[in-house]
Formats: C-alpha cells, sequence, structure tokens
C-alpha cells in the first residue's frame, strides 16, 4: 500500500471505508474519447503533430484500466450504487462558454462531438447520470455536490482519467466537503505511471483512501 513518506508516523491514517451500498456512488472522470482513446481527441492531435510517442505510454494505460473499470461498474450496478460519468465537456459546439485557457489547450469537446461521447465499453446504463464539466474539478462546474446530497451519498469510489489533473482535482475537491473517497489506484492513468504513482502517493490518507479493484471489489461484496 501507497504512504506518503512525509507524513508517514507523524499524521494519522484516514479511517478505513465503509461503502453501504445506498450512501455510496462510483465517479466516472473523463473516460470519454476526447482524452481516452488512441484515434480521438488529444490522440488524435498528437498523431498529427508526430508526437503520439510520447503518449503512448498513458494509452497503454488506458487499454489496461477499462476493463478493471467495467467490472466495477458491474459490481456497482449490482448492488444498486449510483454510477455517475464526468465528462469534459462544452454546451455550445463553438465552446464559446469555455476559458480561453481551456479552449487553446484542447481540453473541452465540444458539444456533439464523438470526443464529447464516453468510451462505448463503459457508456451509461439506463438514466444514469452525466454530468459534463469545464473545469479540472468536477465540484467546480458542475452540481456534482447538490446531486450528491440529494441522494444522500456519503461515499465515493472515484476512477477514470487523468490521475494527476482531473482525478487528483476531484478527489482533493470531495475531500474538502467531507466525503469519504476511495480512489482505485489500477482504475486510473496518468500521463506517465511516474505522475500517476506521485498522484496516489500524495492522495493516499491525506484526501482519500487509495485502494485496488480487487480491494474495493471486496468492500462492496460485503452487501
Amino acid at each position: 500500500m501507497i504512504r506518503l513518506r512525509r507524513k508517514k508516523d507523524i499524521l494519522p491514517d484516514l479511517p478505513e471505508p465503509d461503502l453501504v451500498p445506498h450512501k455510496t456512488a462510483m465517479l466516472v472522470v473523463d473516460m470519454q474519447y476526447l482524452c481516452a482513446h488512441p484515434d480521438y481527441g488529444l490522440a488524435k492531435i498528437a498523431r498529427e503533430k508526430g508526437m503520439f510517442d510520447a503518449w503512448r505510454e498513458y494509452y497503454d494505460e488506458i487499454e489496461q484500466i477499462i476493463p478493471r473499470i467495467k467490472e466495477l461498474q458491474t459490481i456497482c450496478r449490482r448492488k444498486q450504487m449510483e454510477v455517475i460519468f464526468l465528462t469534459v465537456s462544452s454546451f455550445t459546439r463553438g465552446c464559446r462558454e469555455i476559458a480561453h485557457r481551456e479552449r487553446k489547450k484542447y481540453l473541452v469537446a465540444p458539444k456533439d462531438s464523438k470526443e464529447a461521447e464516453i468510451l462505448e465499453e463503459l457508456k451509461p446504463v439506463g438514466d444514469e447520470l452525466v454530468l459534463n464539466k469545464f473545469t479540472s474539478g468536477a465540484f467546480n462546474s458542475t452540481p456534482l455536490d447538490k446531486i450528491l446530497q440529494n441522494m444522500s451519498i456519503e461515499n465515493l469510489i472515484v476512477v477514470g482519467v487523468n490521475s494527476n489533473y482531473c482525478v487528483e482535482t476531484t478527489v482533493r475537491d470531495a475531500g474538502d466537503r467531507g466525503y469519504n473517497v476511495v480512489l482505485v489506484d489500477d482504475c486510473c492513468a496518468g500521463w506517465t505511471r511516474e505522475h500517476h504513482r506521485y498522484a496516489m502517493e500524495i492522495l493516499n490518507d491525506a484526501y482519500c483512501k487509495v485502494k485496488s479493484s480487487i480491494e474495493v471489489k471486496s468492500l462492496i461484496e460485503k452487501y
């Protein structure tokens, strides 16, 4: 298990999570064609610029995490937990409501574009919530906090990309708001494996509990 070296033996660990189904939701962060598919969005731009090799490690990791996320989705649905999707996408086709910084960096998918869609393997079932955000953290540009309060959700299982950007910001904000967060280590990917490792190490026992998908499945199956 990852431990923060600078706080070890100084600050107490967070309590172990109790993932009671009716109080728990799974957040799937940005698993969309913009930033999680090797043929679209950011990957397509990287290919056009002849830079895809620098991104290959990231997309290789995504290929590994997709089946694990899918398995967790299946378990959560069987336990009647909410599965909520977050996408980084705009409300307009021209992204005119998005900050210039984000538009310039290609970090928001236009409305109704392929890049705004969730990966086919992980797409929502039934009327599962999809919240469009245009900031890194979900709490800053969506009604996620109010929705979770209305549903009496106290615990969050977080998966997705990018470990050291949108995932990390969402986890930090959730922890600050008092949610019990479980971040699933092997269901997230960062730009590099090193970036991912740093994110997990920094967040664990500060804003969340970092667990493997096997550990999380065991916690869910208790109920």
